[in-house]
């Protein structure tokens, strides 16, 4: 096993880990992978100008062993001239507070600590020890609880400032490793408990794989996972010129698709341009599943206006005329606004202001859509933004009769899901201004009006 440092070399050159990288923080439990993984990178010191520092995260789970472990770090890299960075933190406490998994709450608090000691060295990586075997038993978890093509990539080589530069090595080439150059490790017992799926996945199933079907099953995994990737790379490359194609308004909380354009595409292209649009209203968006998403898929080509579809708690989807509205319903933070002249109202929807200004400074204003102009003196009453109801009516500039709120914006097809955000400004329960699109007559500037109130609205 001399060799494994050279194959440590070769296919951290391969993947341009460490290139001009000038800290790398190596992330130690003291478990036999993460110990190497110090080892190998202590030769690396040597040979490359990189700085070398490590992170241990103490989860307070296994009481005295887990000690046991940080001093197990602690020794080895006062040994080797490492500089040591500690973390202890309550894991099962954060879980039961966040409501996750203890196998979750130990990851967030760990890469978390991990990324504070990497903020404070310049231009730095962050090394974590995962193996080959560590990326078979993902890719076979997934395959078991459902994923997509991106997720039988499995676990990737590099990803942000975080890279895996032995995951190359099978464990047991670890362990002859090891042993063969005095590395001390420690054993965690709680990898043989079978209340932790990936342990089952781990100690039960791929041994019996291994034994009665395919020998080669950790390499078959990584070679699928790779062939994977390359037919990944090609669906993102010809999503991210379809994106272009296909979305005709985009904004923080809402994309509007073409769904005649969209259904020219091959089925695998249209779900991964309905996920990367999901992916851009909501960064942290937890991927829909096979059934919501083939339900989508079928809204799409029933293409029936006023068709809606909740995707989860904040996201809905909306056919509109031809069109395939995303929603991020924000939650909301206004119900009905009393309005001064001469102050801003910011909302998660919108902003809104006016302004008190003389009839002789009107015709010096320029022409804007977001921007009306009404007859102060008209004003008797408390001005307020509110939300439009079923049966408001509104008499347009320009028009002798009124209309209904609901047939104006079926007029100007106004969306569904746009509706909610769009405010009414109303005087005494008379509609004022159907903000950013029609005007009252009733309200409207003449030859007698002496003083006007500028209105500004905006969409956020």
């Amino acid at each position: 096993m001399n060799n494994l440092f050279t194959r440590f070399d070769e296919f951290s050159e391969k993947h341009s880990l460490f290139n001009g990288i000038q800290n790398a923080v190596a992330c130690v439990s003291g478990g036999v992978d993460s110990m190497v993984m110090l080892s190998l990178l202590l030769v690396l010191r040597e040979r490359r100008d990189v700085n070398l520092v490590a992170a241990h995260f103490n989860h307070k789970l296994r009481g005295v062993l887990a000690d046991e472990d940080e001093q197990l770090v602690v020794d080895y890299c006062k040994k080797n001239n490492v500089k040591l960075y500690r973390k202890r933190l309550d894991v099962r406490k954060y879980a039961k507070s966040n409501n996750v998994s203890l196998e979750m709450a130990g990851r967030e608090l760990r890469y978390n600590f991990y990324q504070e000691v990497a903020i404070q060295l310049n231009n730095s990586v962050i090394a974590t020890g995962h193996t080959l075997d560590d990326h078979a038993e993902t890719v076979l978890l997934r395959i078991f609880k459902g994923t997509g093509l991106q997720g039988l990539e499995g676990i990737p080589i590099k990803r942000s400032n975080i890279i895996r530069p032995i995951l190359f090595a099978r464990k047991r080439d670890l362990y002859s490793y090891a042993h063969e150059h005095n590395i001390p490790f420690s054993e965690d017992h709680t990898n043989h408990e079978q209340s932790c799926q990936r342990n089952v996945i781990r100690n039960c199933i791929i041994p019996r794989i291994v034994g009665n079907i395919n020998p080669g099953l950790i390499e078959s995994v990584a070679n699928m996972s790779q062939i994977l990737s390359e037919a990944n790379d090609f669906l993102a490359e010809t999503v991210k010129k379809t994106l272009d194609e296909v979305i005709l308004e985009e904004t923080s909380h809402q994309i509007v698709l073409e769904i005649s354009c969209l259904k020219n595409y091959f089925i695998a292209v249209e779900k991964e341009v309905l996920r990367q649009c999901l992916f851009r209203l909501k960064k942290d968006f937890k991927p829909i599943g096979f059934r919501i998403m083939n339900n989508l898929v079928s809204l799409i080509h029933s293409n029936e206006t006023g068709k809606l579809r909740r995707l989860s708690g904040e996201l809905i989807a909306n056919i509109d005329r031809g069109r395939l509205i995303l929603s991020l319903k924000k939650s909301n933070d206004w119900d009905e606004i009393t309005v001064e002249p001469g102050k801003t109202y910011k909302t998660k929807s919108f902003i809104f202001s006016s302004e008190a200004m003389p009839v002789s400074e009107y015709s010096k204003q320029p022409n804007r859509s977001n921007v009306e102009f009404i007859d102060l003196d008209k004003i008797d009453g408390e001005v307020k933004l509110r939300k439009w109801r079923l049966g408001d009516r509104i008499r347009p500039l320009g028009l002798e009769h009124s209309k209904k709120v609901s047939d104006l914006f079926v007029d100007l097809k106004i969306p569904r899901i746009r509706k909610d955000r769009i405010p009414l400004l109303v005087c005494n329960e008379k509609i004022i201004w159907v903000c950013g699109l029609k005007l009252s007559d009733s309200f409207k500037i003449t030859s007698e009006t002496t003083t006007i109130l500028k209105l500004r609205y905006e969409e956020v």
